[in-house]
């Protein structure tokens, strides 16, 4: 990291050596720049990257793919926060990533799966969040998320178009809480053979508590999936209904 003047200056280098496959270098550059008084930031990063298959995905019996190669992708992304008020933040980004030999999983006969290259793709959208502190102990964040998807191979699944999250939290030293709602919207996946199929939306809503009850010990509860939806966040693996947690932990 390097700053100057107004200006922040960030980069990165990371080589990889692989037994299986060729040497990669990959890096990141980045830079933001502090506006007027200082409460607005005008920001840019550009990275590139480079995943070798998993050994599962390589190797599972019966369900492994040794023809994998490696997944490369570059990415870019631009954005700008901004204070809007004594206690209101808000941030808007663009980003923007190529992906070559994007690596997911394929059902290539009924029930039967494994991991192939998608060609080519590329994703875009824009991320908007909000922050506002409504009192010393409350405050409260939004968050949504539009998202573009091109393939010249098999639709990219489990991505959502929409997304969005709501959270209200409380903490005042002694005693915290937090109720968070995550919306996911329609999206494709692979629900049946021979392709992707498209499941709708869901929204989950979960709570969590907890108390300093001193000298170290604090006592919480989490309750998940407080509305008992029937969702699956990944098409035929059902996830929990409602469920609660709860527990003491304590500083040694």
């Amino acid at each position: 990291q390097y700053r100057t003047g107004p200006y922040r200056w960030i980069g990165g280098v990371r080589y990889q050596d692989e037994d299986l496959f060729d040497s990669q270098t990959t890096y990141r550059l980045g830079v933001s720049r502090i506006l007027g008084d200082g409460n607005t930031v005008l920001w840019t990063n550009y990275g590139t990257g480079y995943r070798v298959p998993t050994f599962n995905e390589l190797y599972f019996p019966f369900m492994g793919n040794p023809g994998l190669v490696p997944e490369e992708s570059n990415s870019y992304e631009v954005g700008l926060w901004d204070k809007v008020g004594k206690n209101e933040d808000v941030e808007l980004v663009y980003f923007h990533n190529d992906f070559e030999n994007l690596i997911q999983w394929r059902e290539v006969a009924p029930w039967v799966w494994q991991p192939v290259n998608v060609a080519n793709a590329t994703t875009q959208g824009l991320e908007f969040s909000f922050n506002q502190q409504l009192s010393d102990n409350w405050s409260h964040s939004l968050g949504f998320t539009r998202l573009s998807i091109w393939t010249d191979g098999d639709p990219l699944l489990r991505r959502p178009k929409y997304s969005g999250s709501y959270q209200l939290a409380h903490a005042d030293g002694r005693d915290s809480f937090s109720l968070a709602a995550c919306y996911t919207g329609r999206r494709f996946d692979a629900k049946t053979f021979p392709g992707p199929d498209v499941v709708g939306g869901y929204l989950v809503v979960d709570v969590a508590a907890s108390r300093k009850l001193g000298s170290g010990t604090t006592l919480w509860l989490r309750i998940n999936n407080l509305l008992d939806k029937e969702y699956e966040a990944a098409a035929n693996y059902p996830s929990p209904g409602w469920n609660w947690l709860v527990g003491l932990s304590r500083e040694l």
